[in-house]
């Protein structure tokens, strides 16, 4: 929307208004008038100009939805987001917005547009992948508002498509330690990466970009602060998923004793190699130098559990398996929610509303323990 002032030039009085952003020159125009007599006079030219700029002069009656995204994804998001968060808006724009979208006048973009968007995607699509869509779209349109291009964005009268959670496979400790056991003699830095994954709950990204320098051996704990990510040309080392994640893991001493013996490993092969050690290389590397793509952990970690007959499982549901653990032993979904790095404890929430047999079990228990009737002779005298 625009906005304006009233300012003294001389001895007479003027108005500056502010126009919304020019999507062609990513300027903001100013429209000046001077030579009223008063200020009284300036103001109330400068509230019917604005009025009227408010009512004609939107900028969403000249660009498309594809041209008005693409200055939302050059001004608002290029530089100003984390690399991964810009990677995940441009390719939800370039495979999603744009095709079902793009063509429509932005001033003209309605409910029915949108709804038949979702309605589209929800048939190919699983639905936390709609649900981000209409998370990216929401935050274009509601920049679109303030910058003037629309008086009202159309999503306000459009329902959030359902996000339901999809149960995910998870290991049981004993299937844990077959997995690890497996891993160990077939590929130790697959062990290495599922071991952490399996004792802390980290981020396959986040155990791809541990470094050594990272471990607090006095305080037994792990400093969670960067994720290296796989990319299609090269790999990104950066600041971890959101805030939140940043954060430390304490882990016991077993945990520790096993990383001891790992990075001793790898100082004595770097040594048979005449190479210097570093307390900043990362965690999770090959003993014979260098280190793997993240991808390297999943195709070990699908090859073994096919191989030992588990259930299948990605990376990441052994992240779910560590939280589904400490669920069965009691653990409160707030210390889960922080060791996890989640941005929430209803992410948390949601992500494990499903209790496992052995929950259900202690959960009726629990139950018959409270309802129990008092045994004659037990019931206190009054």
């Amino acid at each position: 929307m625009a906005s304006g002032r009233v300012t003294k030039r001389g001895d007479k009085w003027a108005y500056v208004m502010n126009l919304p952003m020019d999507p062609s020159t990513g300027r903001y125009p100013q429209k000046w008038k001077m030579g009223f007599l008063t200020k009284k006079e300036a103001q109330r030219a400068l509230e019917a100009a604005l009025a009227q700029a408010d009512s004609e002069f939107l900028l969403g009656e000249k660009i498309t939805v594809e041209e008005y995204l693409r200055e939302w994804m050059a001004h608002s998001v290029v530089d100003r987001t984390a690399k991964r968060t810009e990677e995940t808006y441009e390719g939800t724009l370039e495979k999603h917005l744009i095709p079902h979208l793009g063509a429509v006048r932005l001033h003209a973009l309605k409910p029915h547009h949108i709804e038949q968007m979702y309605r589209t995607l929800s048939q190919t699509h699983a639905p936390a992948t709609v649900h981000r869509i209409h998370r990216t779209l929401r935050a274009a349109l509601n920049r679109a508002v303030k910058w003037g291009y629309l008086e009202r964005s159309p999503l306000e009268r459009v329902d959030a498509p359902p996000l339901r959670y999809k149960k995910r496979n998870v290991l049981n400790a004993e299937q844990i330690h077959q997995c690890l056991d497996y891993l160990r003699s077939v590929s130790p830095t697959a062990h290495m990466a599922v071991f952490l994954a399996a004792h802390t709950g980290m981020r396959r990204g986040e155990v791809a970009g541990l470094r050594f320098s990272d471990l607090d051996w006095d305080k037994l704990s792990i400093r969670v602060q960067r994720s290296r990510q796989q990319r299609p040309v090269g790999e990104l080392v950066g600041p971890t998923k959101t805030a939140g994640s940043h954060r430390t893991i304490v882990v016991g001493a077993t945990v520790m004793e096993t990383l001891a013996a790992w990075k001793e490993h790898l100082q004595h092969k770097a040594k048979t190699r005449e190479e210097d050690w570093h307390e900043d290389n990362y965690v999770v590397s090959h003993p014979d130098g260098g280190y793997p793509p993240p991808d390297h952990f999943s195709r070990q970690l699908s090859m073994a559990v096919k191989r030992l007959g588990l259930p299948s499982v990605s990376f990441h549901d052994i992240r779910h398996s560590h939280a589904t653990l400490l669920l069965e032993e009691d653990v409160s979904l707030k210390a889960i929610s922080e060791r996890l790095g989640h941005a929430s404890i209803n992410l948390t929430a949601n992500l494990y509303a499903h209790v496992t047999p052995r929950i259900q079990k202690g959960v009726a228990a629990a139950a018959e323990k409270a309802l129990a009737r008092p045994q004659p002779g037990n019931r206190e005298r009054r």
